[in-house]
């Protein structure tokens, strides 16, 4: 079976570690190993768990609540995001996703027992942003899939960044980040952020 993209990029990052000390490098590579992380949030009763029965996550999958009584206030700094609303988008609803990118963050329509207009909450939202129902599987797993891929990328060239910042504050592992720079798996992330 082929070598994939990532299992290369893995291998690289992998000998690169092996061969530079940059405590920066090190805390960047240590967060692009670890798994996307994701959620789903939303009001009480919003339909939250149907969101992460639909997608298949497991049980553990992080539920946060928005504008939850006697709650505090979640810190959604996921890299990937399912905001589930009902019946209306709140303001604490329009606070979440003003403060994410619509590239990493889905609006579920989870009460679908509920009156909703789609096109209305999509009227209120940031340009872009998704609006899916939960009925709509498919779409929902598509949408979810392709925010998660995106977020890896996202991760892949943030992992270049860093390491392109720590080639440049240390001459002593430069010729092994500018090695690891050169390499092909590099070279075809740095495509791929300009494409």
């Amino acid at each position: 079976m082929p070598e994939t993209e990532s299992s290369a990029l893995h291998r690289a990052v992998t000998e690169l570690e092996r061969s530079v000390d940059d405590a920066t490098a090190r805390a960047v590579i240590e967060r692009w190993r670890s798994p996307v992380r994701l959620a789903v949030a939303g009001r009480p009763g919003a339909g939250k768990s149907r969101v992460v029965t639909a997608l298949g996550l497991p049980e553990a999958a992080e539920v946060h609540g928005v504008d939850a009584p006697d709650l505090p206030r979640p810190v959604l700094d996921h890299d990937v995001l399912a905001l589930v609303v009902a019946r209306t988008v709140s303001a604490a609803d329009l606070e979440v996703v003003s403060a994410r990118s619509s590239d990493d963050t889905l609006v579920v329509l989870g009460r679908t027992d509920l009156p909703i207009d789609a096109d209305a909450v999509a009227a209120v939202l940031p340009p872009g942003m998704p609006v899916i129902g939960v009925d709509d599987v498919d779409t929902l797993t598509r949408a979810w899939a392709t925010a998660v891929s995106r977020a890896a990328k996202h991760r892949d060239i943030a992992v270049l960044a860093a390491v392109e910042e720590a080639a440049a504050r240390n001459a002593h592992g430069r010729s092994a980040i500018e090695t690891f720079l050169r390499a092909p798996e590099a070279a075809h992330v740095r495509r791929g952020a300009r494409g």
